[in-house]
C-alpha cells in the first residue's frame, strides 16, 4: 500500500481576502484550475512545517508553521494507494507573491467568490466548511 499526504493553504491577508492560484497550463492534472498553495508532505516530515515549505515554494511567502492552522482533512482510498489531504489556513499581511512554475497566474478573491470560483470537491468544500463554522475569525 502507498501513503500519499496533500496539503494546501488557505492564505487569507489583511484584507480578509484569500490567495488563489491558477495551476500552469502544462500542467498535467487540473491544468487552468484554481488552486490554494500546497502539495506533497515529505514521509517523516511534520504537517504544518511541510505545508509551510510548500507555501514558500510555490509563492514566496513565509508562513512559519506554528501559525497555519489545521481545519479540514479527508482520507481516500484508490487501489493500493490511500490519499489524504489537508487543508490549513494561516494569514499574512503585506504579502509580496513570487510564483514558482507550477501556478502561473494568482489573485486575492473574497471568500464568497472563492467558493465560487473553487471545481476541486475537497478543498472547495474545505473553504466552505471554514465559512459556515466561522473558522477565519478566531
Amino acid at each position: 500500500m502507498q501513503v500519499h499526504v496533500y496539503s494546501k493553504a488557505i492564505i487569507v491577508d489583511e484584507q480578509g481576502r484569500i490567495l488563489l492560484l491558477r495551476r500552469s497550463m502544462t500542467d498535467e492534472q487540473r491544468a487552468g484550475d484554481q488552486d490554494y498553495p500546497g502539495g506533497s508532505i515529505e514521509p517523516g516530515e511534520d504537517l504544518a512545517a511541510g505545508t509551510s515549505r510548500e507555501i514558500f515554494e510555490e509563492t514566496g511567502l513565509a508562513v512559519a508553521a506554528q501559525d497555519l492552522q489545521l481545519m479540514y482533512g479527508q482520507t481516500e482510498a484508490y487501489g493500493d494507494r490511500s490519499v489524504t489531504r489537508l487543508l490549513f489556513w494561516g494569514r499574512v499581511e503585506n504579502a509580496q507573491v513570487t510564483l514558482s512554475f507550477e501556478h502561473d497566474d494568482f489573485h486575492w478573491a473574497t471568500p464568497d467568490d472563492a467558493v465560487k470560483q473553487f471545481r476541486h470537491p475537497f478543498y472547495g468544500a474545505g473553504l466552505q466548511y471554514a465559512l459556515g463554522h466561522n473558522l477565519f475569525a478566531t
